[in-house]
């Protein structure tokens, strides 16, 4: 559950509103973590990847920081999922901002693989699109 808090009420001549979820998840780097698992039971549709991927996209377009997706604890995804998630983010950003803006943390085996698949999928579709453009 994410609760604003508008600072000024309470504290007047501060500096605004304060998102307790994005401090709850902030790195030591000041990266927003997204751990996966956390938002969705599983990474078996392209509805869970849905939501993770509106979540990514919130915090990329309103806090301008840097987030993590943490995969921490999946054994495995479906390609789906990855291509919600990764696929849709590197079509909408482009794959010099996403790496900038997102990182991809705890990735292991299947996950690994189909997140390269995803990735190399779009890029070669980026490819094609510049050489027709």
């Amino acid at each position: 559950m994410r609760v604003k808090i508008n600072l000024d009420e309470v504290a007047p001549g501060s500096q605004g509103q304060v998102d307790l979820w994005i401090e709850d998840h902030e790195t030591e780097s000041g990266a927003v973590r997204v751990k996966v698992l956390d938002i969705v039971g599983g990474c078996g549709s392209r509805e869970n990847g849905r939501e993770v991927r509106t979540v990514v996209e919130n915090l990329v377009e309103a806090d301008k920081r840097k987030v993590v997706i943490d995969f921490e604890g999946a054994e495995t995804c479906s390609s789906a999922f990855v291509d919600e998630v990764i696929g849709k983010l590197l079509e909408k950003y482009g794959f010099s901002a996403f790496v900038q803006m997102i990182s991809i943390a705890n990735v292991h085996g299947v996950v690994a693989l189909l997140l390269n698949h995803s990735v190399r999928q779009r890029l070669v579709g980026e490819q094609t699109l510049i050489q027709k453009g």
